[in-house]
């Protein structure tokens, strides 16, 4: 805390073109002390923070996830923009997140003794093409969001083992066509 002596060279010497960290320096202070004081308040009171734009939409999201635990964030963000939020959809679903508003749902949470289980997900199409692929992006963010979650993916380059035996027999075909040939 500064002394009122200080507070006032504080700002005589801004007013004289010093900097702050000059200031602070002069008068043995933390830069942020000075900043805090040059901003119109006290050192170590921060200052008021904005209201949270999702707060009023919170008891919504909470009710829509209450009555359908499986409710795609897509879908919901959709209905929140509608309500007229007007932030991004990763924004809505850290707000949802943070704030636990998803209820866990029974069956899909797995049980004591129950081996977990995987899935796997092939396709020859890239990841980054499946917004064209399904004609919307929000709706692929969506399913890649809920899809990649804890996921690893592993990228396979070169031929197709299916195809593998289907190019081993068609070699063997050829070479008796072009010895009885």
């Amino acid at each position: 805390m500064l002394t009122r002596e200080d507070d006032i060279d504080v700002h005589a010497l801004r007013r004289q073109g010093w900097t702050i960290s000059a200031i602070a320096r002069h008068l043995g202070r933390d830069r942020k002390t000075i900043r805090a004081y040059l901003g119109g308040r006290e050192a170590g009171i921060r200052a008021g923070s904005s209201p949270d734009p999702f707060e009023p939409y919170a008891a919504y999201v909470r009710q829509r996830l209450t009555d359908d635990p499986h409710l795609w964030a897509s879908t919901l963000y959709d209905e929140l923009l509608d309500l007229g939020y007007d932030r991004s959809y990763p924004t809505m679903t850290r707000a949802i997140r943070v704030r636990r508003l998803r209820p866990p749902c029974e069956p899909c949470a797995p049980t004591k003794g129950r081996p977990k289980t995987s899935t796997i997900v092939t396709t020859n199409r890239p990841i980054t093409s499946w917004g064209e692929i399904l004609g919307d992006t929000t709706v692929a963010a969506a399913l890649l969001d809920r899809l990649l979650h804890r996921s690893v993916v592993l990228d396979i380059n070169g031929d197709s083992y299916r195809l593998r035996d289907h190019h081993a027999r068609t070699h063997t075909l050829r070479a008796a066509a072009a010895h009885h040939g």
